[in-house]
Formats: structure tokens, sequence, C-alpha cells
């Protein structure tokens, strides 16, 4: 299973028709490394090789990370990337927002829910007394 996790993202990655940004061919980079040769086994390059240096802090940064959560993690950060790339930065940035205002309606409804509770526990414990 996490084979064809890899396998798939990489053959899609190939055929995209833009390129993804850099911070998410690292994270793919770092996902691939962690799951197919595992830790991070080798020292980290020189002072001078930006590209290697920034390679192998994604890979070690997922050390200790299973085959298994990172063949999940591979597929997430597919998903995702894909979408920046079909929907764009805009989108992505509204469906955000939408759920910043999701996460604020969910905390209004808690608070009411928690006062509807208290009210009822008052009312229901000074009709018993």
């Amino acid at each position: 299973m996490a084979d064809e996790a890899f396998q798939t993202a990489a053959e899609e990655a190939k055929q995209l028709a833009q390129q993804p940004k850099n911070e998410e061919l690292l994270e793919l980079y770092s996902l691939y490394k962690q799951g197919t040769v595992g830790d991070c086994n080798t020292d980290r390059p020189g002072m001078l090789d930006f590209t290697g240096k920034a390679k192998w802090d994604a890979w070690n940064a997922k050390k200790a990370l299973s085959r298994r959560d990172t063949a999940t993690q591979v597929s997430f950060a597919h998903r995702r990337i894909l979408l920046h790339i079909l929907l764009g930065n805009k989108f992505i940035n509204q469906l955000r927002k939408v759920k910043q205002v999701w996460h604020m309606i969910q905390a209004y409804l808690h608070a009411v829910l928690r006062q509807l509770h208290k009210v009822l526990l008052n009312g229901y414990t000074s009709v018993t007394t």
C-alpha cells in the first residue's frame, strides 16, 4: 500500500502542468525518502550546498515516521499540492476563510449549548427542590 501511494504520487507529479512550489517539492521528497529509505542516514551537506541542505533537513525532520504514516502523509501532501495547482491560491485562501468562520460558528454553538445546559440543570434542580 505504501509503495502504491509513493508510485502514484511520483507519476502524477511528473505529469503536472505547473511546477509545484519548492516547499511542496521538499515535502514530497522528504516523505519519499523516509518511506523508501527510512531515517536519514547521511551526513548533512556542506555550507554551500543549499539545495542539498534543504533536502537533508526536510528528510531528517521526518525521522522516526513509520512507513505507513509516511504513505498517509504522501497521499495528503499530494492531494494538497494538486488542489493548489488546479484551483489556485485564491480559491484555497477562500476555503481557509470559510474554515475559520466554521470554527467560530462551532465555538459559538458550544458556548450556547453550555449555557442551555446550565439553565436546564438549574431549572431542573429548582423545580425538584
